[in-house]
């Protein structure tokens, strides 16, 4: 027989999370008002990296209605590429013009999210 080559799974642990959802997804009133599914609770009432990612703000978790982005427009993505690529170094002044070709680019393309967008987070095994 060979050795198992099977990664092993990090215990299960007793975190902080006192949750006790009837039904999922249920609305998680200590992290944010994130809507957690069944698996993310489990994640939270087990695994110490995932609580602390939730703690801190990180952590996944599916968007409600009240925090997620309804509605994004072209000027609003121009603004997020202009601020990716110059490193978040190049700001808008008073009267640079800014506001206005962002309002303009908004209202000639937007879209609606679809209710599945999800926030992603990096997580690290301890």
């Amino acid at each position: 027989m060979g050795i198992c080559e099977c990664p092993v799974k990090p215990a299960a642990v007793e975190t902080g999370c006192v949750c006790n959802p009837e039904a999922f997804p249920f609305v998680c009133a200590r992290h944010g008002g994130c809507s957690k599914t069944e698996p993310y609770h489990k994640l939270c009432k087990t695994r110490a990296n995932y609580f602390q990612l939730w703690e801190s703000g990180r952590g996944p978790c599916l968007y409600d209605e009240t925090t997620r982005p309804r509605v994004i427009g072209l000027g609003d993505a121009v603004a997020f590429a202009i601020r990716v690529v110059t490193f978040g170094l190049v700001k808008p002044w008073p009267g640079c013009g800014c506001q206005s070709r962002k309002a303009k680019l908004n209202a000639l393309f937007s879209i609606r999210w679809p209710v599945t967008f999800q926030r992603t987070a990096t997580i690290t095994a301890n």
